[in-house]
């Protein structure tokens, strides 16, 4: 049983990035589960001891209102003998037996259902089955199945554990193991040694049929967290064999429950190994999936994309790749966006070289300007979409323009 004042709670509440996991002892706005079918969630002072803060759940009288939450470290259920949660629940002003559930999502779900007898502070124990793995999101129903209507008090829910999964995969993907291999759609994949780096073992993707969604899949647990904005760039390095001309790709994370899909399209030049970076948007979840679209459709060519071949994928991982500093050296700015007449290239280094492509990766124009700033006559092109890449001192980026 806690002891804090709201004045506490809210202190905690505003350190940092917010970190949910089990147990949940209600002391702050971090814990707070969301309503969905009418139920509404809240945190209030315990009845019974006024500095204890609690979960109140108002039912709304639908067969599957609900409170649920998205935990930032999955709750692993996958040992048997330690998957039992326990928790506290008090009916308020309830008379007879309540049927309630406790439910666990992302990836998949499993639930058990229990009960509870007129009013009162209640100790629950509910004992999951074998066979189950580690899930990114806990709910639990007022009334379940049924249009029975009250108010509850939750606290105090613990149990298992917040280690990662035995055996489960998540990033980084070094792709040094078996067990890292994407799940093939469409794709051929196969785990070999990198051509120019005998001992490094690599994912090597085949496009087997020129469409726009060839993909490679694997399930990630514990999932990728990728709510913190400040802290959700991922890098890869890429290799695609025996390719000319610019490329298009997609990275996406699924299974994110109530969180929208996280998805970031890049583009590599020619072959070689290439360093990507993606900085992911704000407003996201927890992942349980990880796809890779080796020859993607996006919208800036009307999703279409009929490229096919081979690509060599290492070092999926958090972060950025590049160091700051060289990061900062080869950093560019390109104006106007969209370009009419003239497109103008500045760096911080020595521009070595400059290609500009169309969206089916045909290369249009280029330059060597070997200084650091450099104005390319764009006049001749069509409207439309391109990708503009330059090389800075060994450092490779490509950009999107667009040209009216």
């Amino acid at each position: 049983m806690k002891k804090v004042t709201l004045l506490m709670a809210l202190m905690i509440t505003s350190l940092g990035f917010s970190q949910t996991y089990l147990p949940l002892t209600f002391t702050n706005a971090d814990q707070l589960m969301t309503g969905l079918n009418g139920s509404v969630g809240s945190l209030v002072p315990d009845p019974s001891n006024g500095a204890n803060q609690v979960l109140q759940i108002v039912g709304a009288g639908a067969e599957y209102d609900l409170v649920l939450l998205d935990l930032t470290t999955s709750l692993n259920l996958q040992d048997n003998a330690n998957n039992t949660i326990t928790f506290r629940m008090n009916p308020i002003g309830a008379t007879g037996v309540h049927t309630h559930a406790l439910k666990f999502e992302v990836p998949g779900a499993v639930e058990q259902v229990f009960t509870t007898t007129g009013s009162g502070w209640q100790n629950i124990s509910v004992d999951f089955p074998a066979g189950l793995v580690a899930y990114a999101r806990i709910i639990i129903f007022t009334d379940f199945a049924n249009t029975s209507n009250g108010t509850y008090l939750v606290d105090d829910v613990m149990g298992a554990t917040n280690n990662p999964l035995s055996g489960g995969v998540t990033l980084p993907l070094t792709f040094s193991t078996v067990d890292q291999l994407f799940t093939p759609g469409d794709v051929t994949l196969s785990l070999i040694a990198d051509p120019i780096n005998a001992a490094n073992q690599v994912m090597q993707v085949e496009g087997s049929i020129g469409a726009s969604f060839n993909q490679g899949n694997l399930n990630l647990n514990p999932g990728v967290n990728l709510s913190d904005d400040a802290n959700n760039t991922i890098s890869l390095r890429i290799n695609p064999v025996g390719i000319s001309g610019v490329r298009q790709h997609l990275l996406k994370f699924e299974d994110g429950g109530a969180s929208p899909n996280a998805e970031a399209w890049f583009y590599t030049t020619d072959s070689g190994w290439q360093t990507i970076n993606l900085d992911y948007g704000a407003g996201l979840g927890t992942y349980s999936k990880i796809v890779f679209f080796p020859d993607a459709g996006s919208p800036d060519n009307g999703f279409t994309n009929l490229n096919t071949g081979t690509y060599l994928i290492d070092d999926i991982k958090f972060g950025a790749a590049l160091s700051t500093a060289k990061f900062d050296k080869a950093s560019i700015k390109m104006y106007p966006n969209p370009m009419k007449n003239t497109l103008t290239i500045e760096a911080n280094s020595s521009i070595q070289r400059v290609s500009i492509y169309n969206v089916l990766g045909q290369e249009v124009m280029k330059a060597s300007p070997k200084s650091n700033s450099a104005t390319l006559q764009t006049s001749q092109l069509q409207k439309g979409v391109y990708m503009v890449t330059t090389d800075i001192d060994g450092v490779i980026s490509t950009s999107k323009m667009l040209k009216d």
